[in-house]
């Protein structure tokens, strides 16, 4: 007997009145069934994802050169607001998108999701500050559950090597392995910044097989010790597979989820173990 393929099985199913809870279970089962489908980064999607990011480089070397060092005074009419509200313990937290002369940088087949968070410490130092960032060997301590593991490989004057196991559960779960190299960045003596960057990523337990939660990230981190603490922000792009065909509405928000309150998480995560 001939079983149609889960999109075709939808498709009929919805077309007849059903209800909601039924609705929602059949969506569940064919999101499922496509995220459990190997996906394949391709040459032309790494290329794409690497101008997007060499834009974005661009961008932040040049808001540097005109005196915008954090996120928050890059517009001058929302600054006084966005400082009042990181004072009172708010996380401030925004989708951001780089374009090429006034258009967005397309990566067919994938997803390029780039976020930025920013919290206040009150009576953090920035010592305090780098030596909490930079204990990678802590890493599954301080950023428990989304880090499970992590390991310091190499450490140098300007540079370090490391490796994590990033765990993400959102339905369904998996844990990606990357080999990240992290260079510092100091600018003054209050000022400092560095530059994580994936040379390796893959998702752990699956065969061979690549579900394509998570090909790329760069996470650029800033901190800025003023006014009684230490400003602490993240900016990250990353990079991870596109929805099947005809299920962009459902696998995509759920993809997007995961990239967002993973940035999310490690910028909470950063202000709680400065305050424990």
């Amino acid at each position: 007997m001939h079983r149609p393929d889960s999109l075709t099985w939808l498709l009929v199913t919805v077309s007849r009145p059903l209800p909601a809870l039924a609705f929602r279970l059949a969506c569940l089962v064919v999101f499922c069934g496509s995220l459990g489908q190997a996906a394949v980064l391709t040459p032309e999607i790494r290329r794409a994802y690497d101008h997007y990011v060499q834009l974005t480089e661009a961008r932040m070397e040049a808001d540097l050169g005109r005196g915008v060092y954090l996120w928050i005074d890059a517009e001058p009419a929302l600054r006084a607001d966005r400082y009042q509200r990181l004072h009172s313990g708010e996380v401030l937290f925004e989708k951001l998108v780089t374009k090429e002369n006034g258009r967005p940088v397309e990566a067919p087949g994938a997803m390029i999701h780039h976020y930025v968070g920013a919290v206040f410490v009150p009576g953090a130092t920035l010592a305090r500050t780098l030596a909490v960032v930079q204990d990678y060997d802590n890493y599954q301590r301080n950023y428990a559950p989304a880090i499970v593991s992590s390991k310091l490989l190499e450490r140098r004057t300007d540079s370090s090597t490391m490796v994590l196991r990033i765990y993400q559960k959102k339905g369904l779960s998996a844990t990606v392995e990357t080999n990240q190299v992290v260079e510092y960045r100091r600018l003054d003596a209050a000022r400092h910044l560095s530059h994580a960057r994936s040379t390796s990523v893959r998702e752990v337990g699956r065969s061979g097989e690549d579900r394509g939660f998570l090909w790329a990230i760069h996470s650029y981190w800033r901190y800025w010790e003023k006014d009684g603490g230490t400003y602490i922000q993240i900016e990250a792009v990353s990079l991870s597979r596109d929805a099947p065909a005809g299920l962009g509405w459902l696998v995509n928000r759920f993809i997007t989820s995961v990239h967002k309150d993973f940035l999310h998480h490690m910028v909470v995560s950063t202000r709680r173990a400065l305050t424990q």
